[in-house]
């Protein structure tokens, strides 16, 4: 995957959906995130409203429902496809140089 003229990742295909970590979603985006910030755990925002990060499932979970938030989705990130993975590696690249 190329993003800004610069190699993100490479491999097959099967080796790129193997990713680590864990793709999680709430109808209380702003607590989810402040839950996970809060317990050390890194998130970035997903291309489908929710957020991906390299901790465990069962980690996130538990951190979330100590946290009284409901979730929508929880799984292992790496079944979140090729599309998703390209918009999460490029997302900081696409806007640059965009003039309004």
């Amino acid at each position: 995957m190329i993003g800004n003229g610069k190699i993100l990742a490479q491999g097959t295909k099967a080796d790129l959906l193997q990713t680590s970590g864990t793709f999680v979603k709430s109808d209380e985006y702003d607590a989810l995130g402040s839950a996970l910030r809060e317990a050390g755990i890194h998130a970035t925002p997903s291309g489908d409203g929710g957020l991906r990060t390299d901790a465990d499932p069962v980690d996130v979970g538990k951190v979330v429902a100590a946290a009284g938030v409901a979730l929508t989705e929880l799984r292992a990130a790496d079944g979140a496809g090729l599309e998703e993975m390209f918009l999460q590696l490029t997302a900081d690249t696409q806007r640059e140089g965009v003039v309004a």
